[in-house]
């Protein structure tokens, strides 16, 4: 059975993508993944912020038209990149295992926090939800764009084009890199973007049969959390333009907790909410939550 991959042809995807086929030819006898690389707008425009073109679905589109091109059949998408809401032509046949939430402050020199940057420090990076963090706890910083992978980053870090760069640390250790200096943001420093470190493998609605199949694979406690903070965010209606932070994590009781922040880059105003619930009640919950940022006039800060 050929099961065709589709994805970004980055290191990263590509990394991404052969693991879930090592996963394909361990557990399902007969089966023959192939990686069907596909180029996307978001690789090709470098020199642009994404929140000031299409937006995060540059880096999907293209692999979609493939799976309705008939060119692949089964996609594999970092959750930050993907739709709030799944299209009506598109399902999520499976959430895989989250790897870290957390961003990393990756510098020249070392430090133990964002406060021991020296003063206005050049910080690269595009986006939105970064900047409202990093200028809310350091307004003297100079935020400079960053666009490009993992390595071609971190080499304009190490050339001294900036003195810090945010950057995932999922892709790092996925790739298994080494960052060199680096400290590990927590969430009262800045809070993750929705699904970060968190992968979805993509199938047609056409292709339930597909669907089937790979459901093996999917990641419960991954997909519970997924879909309260993709709750939230579809519920705000947010998008690249917007500084929307969130997560969710499960308690020691069995239940979750949603953590969400919106805020305006610009004048800095904010907005958190923490809510606690079943995990039965995940989407829920989030559409609760943005509900509530809603009642309190969160679309001023969101709109641009």
């Amino acid at each position: 059975m050929d099961i065709k991959i589709a994805t970004r042809g980055s290191k990263l995807a590509l990394w991404q993508a052969n693991d879930f086929a090592s996963l394909i030819s361990k557990h399902i006898p007969g089966a023959a993944p192939l990686i069907v690389p596909v180029m996307t707008d978001g690789d090709r425009i470098q020199d642009r912020p994404l929140h000031e073109v299409e937006g995060k679905t540059l880096f999907i589109k293209e692999v979609e038209n493939a799976l309705l091109a008939g060119k692949a059949n089964v996609a594999v998408h970092c959750v930050k990149d993907y739709h709030p809401e799944t299209p009506p032509e598109f399902r999520i046949a499976a959430y895989l295992p989250r790897e870290s939430d957390r961003d990393l402050l990756v510098t020249n020199t070392p430090v133990s926090s964002l406060d021991e940057l020296p003063d206005g420090a050049v910080v690269g990076t595009t986006s939105q939800r970064r900047i409202f963090f990093l200028k809310k706890r350091r307004p003297d910083l100079q935020i400079k764009m960053l666009r490009g992978n993992i390595d071609s980053r971190l080499r304009k870090l190490n050339a001294g084009d900036y003195d810090a760069i945010v950057l995932a640390q999922a892709g790092i250790n996925r790739l298994g890199i080494d960052p060199g200096h680096f400290v590990v943001l927590d969430d009262d420093t800045m809070l993750p973007a929705v699904g970060q470190g968190a992968l979805v493998v993509e199938v047609c609605t056409s292709n339930p049969e597909m669907a089937d199949l790979l459901k093996q694979f999917n990641d419960t406690p991954t997909q519970v959390c997924v879909e309260a903070e993709r709750a939230l965010v579809s519920g705000l209606s947010a998008n690249c333009k917007s500084a929307v932070g969130a997560n969710c994590r499960f308690t020691d009781t069995g239940k979750i907790t949603l953590c969400g922040h919106v805020g305006h880059p610009g004048t800095l105003e904010e907005m958190s909410d923490i809510r606690t619930g079943n995990a039965d009640q995940a989407i829920e919950l989030g559409k609760a939550m943005a509900a509530g940022f809603i009642a309190r006039g969160a679309a001023r800060l969101l709109d641009e």
